[in-house]
């Protein structure tokens, strides 16, 4: 009997050995958590006060601006009339639209054309494939700007001058889209594929309900890219 509750005392006591040392991991990992976030807020502060300063700087007067110590804070918003004139003077929500039209448009198709063409690349075989992969990527070597008077001449020669088309169709393929969208496609298993196959579904619907929605950690990658790129 003596040796059974010493026994038991030493369950209990190891019990809330294990339990102290739980908690201690639990709160280790807690504060951990905590310290990361704090400098991930830090640099969040850091990275957005330029951002801050310029919004804020356009409210001010001119004479504000220049003012030392630096005001953080307009003071009267006299610059808002700057936006008055500019809004007046200059049609800037057509540029606006314009400028989301093309971005919007230039994300659209090509996610969807470089996850059709990276998904081609990955998992079909064909004569040439290396040839015409290693192709498309060699574009990625030419610098935008040797291509601005050639792709002009062009849109010119289509009839495209000062129009949508002139301005989204040159680039509704990306090469990094493609090589990007290939990598993904590649740890696509093939016994999934097949599996769909098997069940009688045709190339087209295997693309579209089952690869390109794997593909979506990528396609959200990209589109951020492709935005960033046809805003700018």
């Amino acid at each position: 009997m003596i040796d059974k509750a010493l026994t038991d005392v030493s369950k209990l006591s190891n019990a809330g050995y294990e339990s102290d040392a739980a908690f201690e991991a639990r709160l280790r990992k807690r504060i951990t958590r905590y310290v990361w976030l704090a400098f991930a807020l830090v640099a969040a502060l850091t990275f957005s006060f330029p951002l801050y300063f310029m919004v804020s700087s356009s409210f001010k007067a001119e004479n504000e601006i220049l003012t030392t110590p630096i005001h953080w804070f307009p003071e009267d918003f006299q610059g808002i009339n700057q936006y008055v004139r500019a809004f007046n003077q200059a049609p800037i929500g057509r540029f606006f639209f314009n400028s989301t039209l093309m971005a919007v448009l230039d994300v659209v198709f090509t996610v969807f054309f470089s996850a059709l063409a990276g998904y081609g690349f990955a998992k079909f075989k064909f004569k040439g494939k290396q040839f015409l992969f290693m192709l498309v990527i060699s574009t990625m070597l030419v610098p935008f700007q040797i291509l601005l008077i050639p792709l002009y001449v062009q849109m010119q020669a289509f009839g495209w001058n000062n129009s949508y088309l002139g301005l989204i169709v040159p680039g509704l393929l990306n090469a990094f889209g493609v090589f990007m969208m290939r990598q993904f496609a590649y740890n696509i298993p093939d016994e999934l594929l097949d599996a769909a196959r098997i069940d009688g579904a045709s190339e087209i619907r295997i693309f579209w309900r089952l690869v390109f929605p794997l593909l979506a950690p990528a396609s959200a990658s990209l589109a951020i890219i492709i935005f960033l790129f046809s805003w700018n």
